[in-house]
């Protein structure tokens, strides 16, 4: 593994556990219609808000990849040739 992708990876982790630390105390009351969260944590809902944004957007990467490796393959296979017969 890369040395420098272990660097930001800590970088990262130090900045999110940062971001918790300063925000343990801002709370909120979050309605889902049926039910009311309350005293939930600020860091909390952004952490499902952004895992529920990665749901919606793993079959939109997933098919993409499928779409774009079938465009290449057309574009890779070569034309075809004309038949020998057609020409006297």
């Amino acid at each position: 593994m890369n040395p420098f992708k272990v660097i930001l990876f800590v970088i990262i982790l130090g900045l999110i556990i940062f971001f918790i630390g300063f925000n343990l105390t801002n709370v909120s009351d979050i309605s889902i219609g049926f039910h009311t969260f309350e005293d939930v944590p600020i860091f909390i809902s952004l952490f499902i808000a952004f895992a529920a944004g990665v749901v919606v957007m793993l079959p939109v990467v997933f098919f993409r990849k499928k779409k774009i490796k079938k465009d290449m393959k057309d574009k890779i296979s070569p034309p075809a040739l004309p038949d020998v017969d057609d020409q006297e």
